[in-house]
């Protein structure tokens, strides 16, 4: 393992730029939207335009996905959301897969708290993983989650529901991608029965309101470019035709 310097530069989470070529990752002052409002974000669903895949999403299953969330306690958003994510294997309308409500494997849930406890996720931070490691691990469950960044939104003229579309990030982008720019997936590591989860895989998802929005997508591809972040893996999600409906 290789221990950084104390001449090295830090980001605002602590964690050391990394500089190849002129590129520095994470970019300098990359971070997340300001006075976040978690209980406008879960409002509505968020349609999957285009998204990175990963261990345990696929590009197999990259039809028809969508997320759901639900405030766990709405007079008190600091215990986060259960999230409800959902998608079809193989095509447009095939066997679903999903978490939480969309489960049909009886999977603990999939949630999400804020980062910083106590803080209602006003700063667009969140960690997210299944909702029975706060119970085997109870003291060590945070260390186990993902994080989960909003990094920039569209805003809405429905104030019910805030945003009209968002850029999530699975944390600050720390590895140069191939092709330029600052990518979460980086060599993966990790072995045992955590990394089955596929909390600390990275990700980037672009999500709209609407199932098919080529209008926010060409604005989050300009939007993430301006962030320092790359997008050449990017895979697009089909949405059209799509039912949304669950299978046993």
């Amino acid at each position: 393992m290789c221990v950084a310097g104390p001449l090295l530069p830090r980001n605002a989470d602590g964690g050391v730029f990394r500089t190849v070529n002129g590129t520095t990752c994470p970019p300098e002052n990359f971070t997340t939207v300001s006075d976040f409002n978690i209980t406008a974000y879960a409002a509505a669903p968020w349609y999957v335009q285009k998204q990175l895949p990963q261990p345990y999403q696929p590009p197999s299953q990259l039809f028809c996905v969508k997320a759901e969330y639900e405030l766990k306690d709405p007079t008190n958003v600091s215990a986060g959301v259960i999230v409800n994510n959902y998608a079809n294997e193989g095509a447009v309308n095939g066997p679903s897969r999903g978490s939480s409500r969309f489960d049909r494997t009886n999977a603990s849930r999939l949630v999400a708290v804020p980062q910083t406890p106590g803080a209602g996720a006003k700063d667009g931070k969140l960690l997210v993983g299944p909702e029975i490691l706060q119970t085997v691990l109870p003291r060590g469950w945070r260390n186990a989650y993902g994080p989960y960044w909003v990094v920039a939104v569209g805003p809405s003229a429905n104030r019910t529901i805030a945003y009209d579309w968002a850029i999530i990030s699975g944390g600050p982008p720390k590895y140069l991608a191939p092709g330029g720019g600052c990518t979460t997936q980086g060599p993966r590591r990790r072995s045992g029965p955590l990394s089955m989860l596929g909390t600390d895989s990275g990700g980037l998802w672009f999500f709209s309101r609407k199932p098919i929005d080529p209008t926010a997508t060409a604005i989050m591809e300009q939007k993430a470019a301006e962030l320092g972040i790359a997008t050449s893996g990017l895979l697009p999600v089909q949405q059209q035709g799509c039912k949304y409906a669950t299978s046993a």
